[in-house]
């Protein structure tokens, strides 16, 4: 396992042509973001590279782990490996506008999307790195073999043919 990387970075250390932070994050670390049916197999290998624009700070990398689950459709266990890419500008705190060189663009034309931002001299990439491990996880994880459900039928049916041999004695129960 290589050393955990740090995740608060002074900007002061982040030089011109951009600054590059790797390192495996443990197991332990990892179990506040993955989604309950997942279990880490391996530490998260993290590369992450930071490049100044202006103010603002350009980070993109790569995360990459394995990880156990439970079907959800077939309740087998399995095991995958997930390799996320992940990107994004962070500004400064303070900062209403991110310029991109030419042409500056206001938070209110971004929207609903709030950019992350980062406060003083340092830049915190953990809420980052969480946020992005989570959403790249599939809630309801299904086994490589696990077949798809056919388009049309149900999952369950009310026809009398149909009747699960744990209920068929009701089908004999007479309602006053």
């Amino acid at each position: 396992m290589n050393k955990p990387p740090q995740l608060i970075i002074p900007l002061d250390e982040i030089p011109t042509p951009g600054l590059r932070v790797g390192g495996d994050l443990p197991e332990e670390w990892l179990a506040e973001s993955l989604l309950e049916p997942y279990a880490a197999t391996s530490p998260m290998s993290v590369e992450i590279d930071l490049k100044r624009i202006g103010d603002n700070i350009l980070v993109q990398g790569s995360l990459e782990l394995g990880v156990s689950f439970k079907c959800s459709r077939t309740g087998a266990p399995d095991s995958q490996q997930l390799s996320i890419e992940m990107s994004e500008l962070f500004q400064p705190v303070n900062s209403n506008t991110m310029n991109f060189r030419d042409a500056e663009i206001s938070s209110e034309e971004l929207g609903s999307d709030e950019p992350f931002v980062y406060e003083g001299n340092r830049i915190d990439l953990e809420p980052f790195v969480r946020e992005s491990l989570v959403l790249a996880q599939d809630p309801f994880p299904t086994h490589s073999e696990a077949t798809e459900p056919k388009e049309g039928s149900a999952a369950w049916s009310s026809r009398g043919d149909e009747i699960d041999p744990r209920w068929a004695q009701l089908k004999d129960l007479e309602l006053s």
